[in-house]
């Protein structure tokens, strides 16, 4: 599926994860970071992928927490925009306008696809090869929004899982576990534009999305690949 955000938008995602409480958005900025410590828990250094890395933000969090972090996307307009911005910040990522499918056997130490396989027509594809392009011994980290409606809120998303559904998607795998994020009650209180901006300038100094006390729903889960 081709976007047409980074047309309308640019980079937008850079927007999300700075420090700038009326521009960032700390559900993003934080899923992001959960993203990253449930890969570092695992795989500490290495070649890092980041699937559908669109304009390059969370491929750009990746290099500063020392990994040699590359991106893969099929949106031509997120490569250029990715390249544009790591450019002006003269990192040593390097961006593929590409299918993952087309990139080589065992390759990388770790690999992220960050709610990219909602997206997809064929989830089970997309597992099969990120798991091809990671070394044996190397780690893998999906996300995705959890299932709490009947259709899925975000229309660009074809296909959303309860999190029973979701652990069915890896049952061939033995090492797999799962973790989840972002209380719903968070997400909503996110609409509402003084609160959004309070919970963003919260953000700066607490993650509040990872609080897990005393909250039932979450609205992101994960599954972490260990091969």
């Amino acid at each position: 599926m081709q976007f047409e955000k980074y047309h309308k938008r640019g980079a937008y995602h850079w927007g999300n994860i700075s420090h700038n409480p009326f521009k960032s958005n700390s559900f993003v900025k934080q899923r992001y970071i959960k993203c990253i410590q449930l890969l570092s828990d695992n795989c500490k250094s290495g070649k890092v992928l980041d699937v559908g890395c669109g304009d390059g933000a969370m491929t750009y969090m990746l290099f500063k927490k020392g990994y040699e972090a590359s991106g893969v996307d099929i949106s031509e307009k997120g490569i250029e925009l990715a390249v544009e911005m790591h450019s002006k910040r003269q990192t040593n990522c390097s961006f593929y306008c590409e299918d993952i499918a087309n990139l080589p056997d065992h390759t990388y130490d770790g690999l992220i696809c960050s709610d990219v396989i909602e997206h997809v027509e064929d989830p089970q594809k997309l597992i099969k090869e990120a798991t091809r392009v990671v070394k044996k011994g190397g780690c893998i980290v999906f996300s995705t929004p959890i299932r709490i409606t009947e259709h899925p809120l975000d229309q660009e998303h074809l296909v959303e899982w309860f999190p029973e559904e979701w652990k069915e998607l890896f049952s061939d795998f033995d090492n797999v576990t799962y973790a989840k994020s972002h209380p719903v009650a968070l997400m909503e209180l996110m609409n509402w534009g003084k609160m959004r901006v309070f919970i963003q300038m919260i953000s700066l100094f607490k993650n509040v999305f990872f609080i897990e006390s005393r909250f039932r729903y979450f609205a992101l889960q994960y599954a972490i690949i260990k091969k």
